[in-house]
């Protein structure tokens, strides 16, 4: 199959070499993941040399600046342009990530393993030869071993083992200052999975064996390239009827790092291949680790998104219909935990989640959550104090008062001084003073009641 070579524009595929309006970037700048954004501002400064500093310009602080790359605010579509000015970059790179050229051979190479894994062979080949007429006018070989790797998976498709393995050895064997070999890593599975197709499964163990050893000698052993690896090299010793090796192997696919071990596993990776001088490998890695950092970005974005909806269901229980307070606040803690925020904000989220276990009557699960907390982390005096208000809750509604008072009284110590309470956390403590009033007059104890009662009443008197 000749994957270059057609001139049919695949359907559904528009051509991004057309003008792209202002009207156009306002939609994307509405639509885009500010993590993203944010992610391809941070590129464009670095590979501009530029500090925070000099990008903002007088415009915003830089710290304002660093919060846009963090993902946690997204610049009006003014200040965009005027940072893609700074930049040297046009408005379209920073939405994009790419440049119009490269934009285009991008959008039709991201379409072609969609195509393939849905079954349509013949737009994907389309696809990637309009991808390669592209590319053969801009003269860029950066993305030939995408280009290649692609190549060699269509063929795949087709039934051309013969002609995958040349491509895909072509990468796997690339030297180091061949841009091939910055697909080497993705390349080997497939190859595996080729030679295991051929019958040749001595060449698939030994090429297996190879790139997983390569991979591990460079902290990649947890990495989803490895654990890809190690599955398909545990079937091709399962061909083999060699159960031992293919059980060893299988123990070798480690269970997935965290996000944030992840993205320093491959970037420490990069800066190995790089002191050996494989520079197209090293960027691969380099990019592995932004992404990652990326998605992370983009799940606490959602994930805090999700928060505001679950403290809405704690307010109100029909607020968003559809969700309950409790599983919309336990998916936010996971997630906050997955991709390891901030452990002071891990534990307020906790916090709140324990107080949804307790409204919706589930005593057992509100303690539970409890337990897991860190209690180094705690060092917010609101979130401290709401763990302590849902202890004395609970022991409360299981006749324990005395333990109860002790969990209400700690809550109001971390609080402090009714008249020092800053604004913001007003409503917290008056609720915790309110709790603690109840229950002094569950237990006859009147003048302590009155006390606890007017601080309450200061408190959401104040403005």
């Amino acid at each position: 199959m000749g994957a270059f070579g057609t001139s049919n524009e695949p359907k559904g595929i528009t051509s991004m070499n057309a003008v792209t309006t202002r009207y156009d970037l306002v939609a994307m700048h509405e639509m885009i993941d500010a993590a993203v954004l944010g992610h391809n501002i941070k590129t464009a400064r670095r590979a501009a040399g530029l500090t925070q500093a000099d990008v903002v310009g007088g415009d915003v602080s830089a710290a304002y600046l660093s919060r846009i790359e963090s993902g946690e605010r997204r610049p009006e579509f003014n200040l965009l342009e005027r940072i893609a000015a700074r930049l040297g970059v046009s408005t379209e790179q920073l939405l994009t990530g790419l440049d119009s050229e490269r934009g285009a051979i991008a959008v039709r190479l991201a379409e072609v393993p969609y195509l393939l894994r849905t079954g349509e062979l013949a737009s994907a080949q389309q696809t990637l030869g309009a991808a390669g007429a592209l590319l053969v006018g801009t003269g860029d070989t950066a993305v030939q071993g995408e280009v290649t790797f692609l190549q060699a998976a269509t063929r795949l498709a087709d039934g051309d083992v013969d002609g995958a393995i040349d491509e895909l050895h072509a990468i796997v064997d690339a030297p180091a200052n061949d841009p091939l070999a910055a697909w080497c890593t993705a390349a080997a599975p497939l190859l595996v999975d080729a030679l295991l197709r051929a019958g040749r499964l001595g060449a698939a163990v030994e090429t297996g064996e190879a790139a997983l050893a390569r991979l591990e000698a460079v902290g990649l052993a947890a990495a989803p390239e490895a654990r890809m690896l190690a599955t398909r090299l545990a079937r091709v010793h399962l061909a083999r009827r060699d159960y031992g090796a293919a059980t060893t192997v299988a123990r070798r696919a480690m269970p997935a790092a965290s996000k944030r071990d992840l993205a320093v596993a491959y970037r420490d990776a990069a800066a190995k291949v790089l002191a050996s001088g494989e520079t197209h490998l090293a960027a691969t890695y380099a990019r592995s680790a932004a992404e990652v950092e990326a998605e992370a970005t983009r799940a606490r974005v959602r994930a805090e998104h999700l928060a505001v909806v679950g403290e809405l269901l704690l307010v109100d229980e029909k607020a968003v219909p559809g969700f309950s307070a409790q599983e919309t606040l336990a998916t936010v803690l996971q997630t906050l935990i997955e991709t390891e925020a901030m452990p002071a904000r891990v534990e307020a989220v906790r916090a709140l989640l324990a107080r949804a276990a307790v409204a919706a009557g589930d005593d057992d699960a509100a303690l539970e959550v409890l337990e897991g907390a860190s209690h180094d982390a705690l060092v917010d005096d609101v979130v401290r104090a709401s763990c302590l208000v849902v202890r004395g809750e609970i022991d409360q509604r299981a006749g324990r008062l005395e333990a109860a008072v002790l969990n209400f009284d700690a809550a109001a110590t971390a609080l402090g001084d009714p008249d020092q309470v800053p604004v913001d956390e007003r409503g917290a403590a008056a609720q915790v003073w309110y709790g603690l009033g109840a229950l002094h007059d569950d237990r006859d104890d009147g003048d302590r009641a009155r006390i606890a009662y007017r601080a309450a009443a200061s408190l959401t008197a104040r403005p």
